[in-house]
């Protein structure tokens, strides 16, 4: 059997829909799923792919032709993305419907994801692999983990030629628009760095869509120190020597002076991110919010109180435009004290989470201690 189905998630978690309309058929049923800004253009489209699947069994993922599309090898050479009439477009789509008949386009390159037809069997040898690289992706990213797995296990994607569909691919907003996406805040993720053998928990931990995340990791080390394997896949790695800091004050600053935009969150190499954290705070509207902080058992270590003392580096974030030129004191153990007491000064909507949102030396600490 072939059944169609348009994902959506009142979560925002497209891989999540897929997997779940997945799971209503047979392993020996097919699926194809078109985005909701999609339309075919000629009444046969099923019967058409049914003889896709018919004549291709071996596929192990078919796309098609789109009036608009990111990547230019799913779409026709001579349209015209931008236009709108639906005239056009159904011209368009008559005659690749009567002319590319069963033709198809090997494709050895990830794709866009607006029609997208697998077999169930083949979706259940892919499953682990694609919810290791998109698990935390909302919408973006899912069709490109989809693709890159059907090729890495060696099977075809396949385009089907006879198949032109209506994209509307934010025509009137503009494709870098991206709010639809439910990606909140842009947060830069500092993490002054002498251990670079704690980064791989460190990645591990970050639960966010990539699109909403730049890790700025800055070495207190000579590049000739540093691995290459040690550096995560989705860090930007950066270096930064000063023996008079104690730390990695001055590694904090020197990440701050390169980040313009979003939001700042400092992640130091000894523990990792919480994971209620990005969920909790990825749509509030303050400019500096604090929130508690645990030790590695889970037992409240600080919160509540911007002092000295009784704050953490990692248990606040604010814009990088409140944090403007204030820095950290090198001189100082507790200088992250004073700066986010300079920080929260200067905000004009504050905001206090009394809830467990950051983790103290979660990778190096011993059993709860007194504050």
């Amino acid at each position: 059997m072939l059944y169609f189905f348009t994902p959506y998630s009142l979560q925002r978690k497209l891989l999540d829909a897929y997997d779940h309309y997945l799971n209503l058929v047979n392993d020996d049923d097919w699926v194809c799923f078109t985005d909701g800004d999609t339309a075919f253009l000629c009444s046969d489209f099923g019967h058409k792919i049914d003889q896709y699947i018919t004549k291709y069994p071996d596929t192990g993922l078919f796309t098609s032709y789109a009036s608009r599309c990111f990547y230019p090898y799913q779409v026709p050479g001579a349209v015209n993305q931008q236009n709108d009439s639906i005239r056009y477009h159904k011209q368009i789509a008559n005659t690749h419907n009567q002319v590319q008949h069963l033709n198809v386009n090997e494709i050895n390159l990830r794709i866009a994801g607006h029609l997208m037809a697998i077999k169930k069997s083949t979706w259940l040898k892919i499953r682990d692999q694609v919810y290791e690289k998109a698990k935390y992706e909302t919408i973006e990213g899912v069709d490109t983990a989809i693709s890159n797995a059907i090729l890495s296990n060696g099977m075809k994607i396949r385009l089907m030629k006879s198949i032109y569909i209506f994209h509307y691919f934010r025509l009137i907003e503009g494709v870098p628009n991206k709010k639809h996406l439910g990606y909140g805040h842009v947060i830069n993720i500092i993490t002054p760095c002498a251990r670079p053998e704690n980064l791989k928990a460190l990645a591990q931990s970050i639960n966010m869509p990539k699109a909403a995340y730049k890790w700025w990791v800055v070495f207190d080390l000579d590049p000739s120190q540093v691995k290459s394997s040690d550096i995560p896949q989705y860090a930007t790695p950066l270096y930064h020597r000063n023996p008079k800091s104690v730390v990695g004050h001055a590694q904090r600053n020197h990440a701050l002076d390169q980040i313009k935009s979003g939001y700042v969150f400092f992640l130091d190499d000894d523990t990792i991110i919480h994971p209620d954290l990005y969920i909790t705070v990825n749509h509030l509207p303050h400019d500096f919010i604090h929130f508690d902080q645990a030790h590695a058992d889970g037992t409240k270590r600080i919160g509540g109180k911007v002092e000295v003392n009784h704050i953490d580096t990692g248990s606040a974030m604010a814009t990088r435009e409140l944090i403007g030129n204030t820095r950290f004191r090198t001189d100082l153990y507790n200088a992250d004290g004073y700066f986010w007491k300079a920080i929260s000064q200067k905000a004009k909507s504050p905001h206090y989470i009394p809830k467990l949102l950051s983790y103290y030396n979660y990778l190096t600490q011993e059993p709860a201690e007194a504050v």
